[in-house]
């Protein structure tokens, strides 16, 4: 007997976040996000696009989160919906999974062929030698014009020298592209900026 498609740790921890900004009608919302693709900065955004792909309307309709054991986070307060704990939107660990054996948030990515969520670092389709993927990194949006273009005119000596420090730590070469996310206080280049406005930056990821 064949076993029902189920939603990864990373899709379930969106759709609890989600709800975490919602409210009770976050079903509602997420709906129309679907329709519309304005998710309103919301940054693990892909993740319920994978559910809306995999699962549709239908299968959000019926959803209930699930009753989980409370864990933390170090880098936002916490908050607990039906026994739920989910991240302050904008946290740097929404969208990872929690990991009981070492007590840490593992960060997740997704597999470039099949759409699979998975630990970042972890191989999935990609096989050696012709394995690429998609990755993300939110990080400020006036970094943008630079990353994206070259074109370091908006940004002061110091500016500059952060955003090559970040890009330089995750190794992954110039982004692609990038998304408007709104405001997050715990962005993926919070080691390198304040808090602010910020955009999801794509790179495509070589794992040769």
């Amino acid at each position: 007997m064949k076993t029902a498609q189920q939603p990864s740790a990373a899709q379930i921890a969106a759709l609890v976040a989600f709800a975490a900004s919602y409210g009770r009608n976050w079903k509602s919302s997420v709906n129309q996000a679907w329709m519309t693709g304005n998710y309103h900065g919301f940054t693990a955004y892909p993740y319920l696009q994978q559910v809306r792909n995999q699962f549709g309307p239908s299968w959000l309709a019926r959803f209930k989160i699930p009753k989980v054991a409370p864990v933390r986070c170090d880098r936002c307060e916490m908050v607990s919906i039906q026994g739920v704990a989910c991240h302050e939107t904008g946290c740097q660990n929404m969208g990872a999974r929690w990991d009981a054996e070492s007590e840490d948030w593992i960060k997740q990515r997704t597999c470039f062929e099949c759409g699979c969520s998975m630990d970042d670092g972890s191989l999935c389709c990609e096989a050696p030698g012709n394995g690429l993927s998609v990755e993300t990194a939110t990080a400020p949006s006036s970094w943008a014009s630079y990353l994206i273009n070259g074109d370091a005119s908006g940004l002061d000596d110091g500016e500059e020298a952060a955003a090559d420090a970040w890009i330089d730590s995750l190794g992954w070469g110039a982004p692609t592209g990038c998304e408007d996310a709104g405001f997050i206080a715990y962005h993926d280049a919070h080691q390198f900026a304040l808090a602010s406005d910020c955009q999801v930056y794509s790179f495509l990821v070589d794992h040769s």
